[in-house]
Formats: structure tokens, C-alpha cells, sequence
């Protein structure tokens, strides 16, 4: 099914306000503030790399990424920088770094000024714990 740019725009601010309606029943923040966001989705993207032992294939970083509305494109962002976030290992794995972790676990302790929501500290709460699976590499 083709759709028009028009309708693309419509659909995608559609599901931008489904977003913020299912954080509100989850009880998360109706604070709908673009840029946070962001980080609450580039975070929880890379929280559930967590959650799935710190490493993904290709199919499956592209995956997580779509199920938070990123492109696959727009997931490159994540390897560039002094303190990227995520590596490639070998052609089709993708792990997340140190660094990765790092910031994971400071959001997740509320160490950002972007708090992350109560649905996801319940989700992703295993991962504050040091010996759980989820902090294991492969």
C-alpha cells in the first residue's frame, strides 16, 4: 500500500499523539516536550540492548529501533562520537559500550534532567541491578 507524503505526515503525528495518550495511562509524564522525548526514546532504545544481553543482530537493533519509531537510517547515531554508545561486532552484530551502559544506568537513576517514565523504570528495572543477565555481554 502506497501512501502520500501527506498522509505520511498524518500518520506519523497521529502516532506521536497515541504516544503521549498511552504514557498518560501508563502513568508516565503528559509532559510533551519534544526534546525529552527524544531522550527517553534514544535511552529505553538503548536500555532494551540491555535486555537482551548487551548484544543484537542487525535485524534486531533495526527492530528495537522501529518499535520506537526510529528509521533504521536513523539509528547511526549511536556508533559516531567520542563516547558512542554502540559498536558493530563483526557484520551482524551490534553491542552496546561501556559508555552506552553508563548512560543507561544514569538515566535509570534519575541523574538526567530527562527522567525516565514509571512504565519505564518498571520495565527496565533489572538493569540497575549489577548481576543481573541483562549487564552480561555475550
Amino acid at each position: 500500500m502506497e501512501i502520500s507524503k501527506e498522509q505520511y505526515i498524518k500518520l506519523r503525528d497521529l502516532t506521536k499523539q497515541i504516544d503521549i495518550i498511552l504514557d498518560e495511562v501508563r502513568g508516565i509524564s503528559s509532559e510533551n516536550d519534544e526534546e525529552a522525548d527524544y531522550w527517553r526514546r534514544r535511552m529505553a532504545i538503548l536500555a532494551d540492548v540491555m535486555l537482551n544481553g548487551g548484544i543484537v543482530t542487525e535485524e534486531e537493533w533495526g527492530d528495537i529501533g522501529k518499535s520506537y519509531n526510529r528509521d533504521r537510517r536513523g539509528l547511526g547515531g549511536y556508533f559516531a562520537g567520542e563516547k558512542r554508545s554502540m559498536v558493530k561486532v563483526g557484520n551482524d552484530k551490534r553491542a552496546i559500550t561501556e559508555s552506552g551502559v553508563k548512560e543507561v544506568k544514569a538515566w535509570l537513576d534519575g541523574r538526567w534532567d530527562v527522567k525516565p517514565s514509571k512504565g519505564q523504570l518498571e520495565k527496565y528495572k533489572e538493569l540497575l541491578d549489577d548481576k543481573s543477565k541483562a549487564n552480561k555481554k555475550e
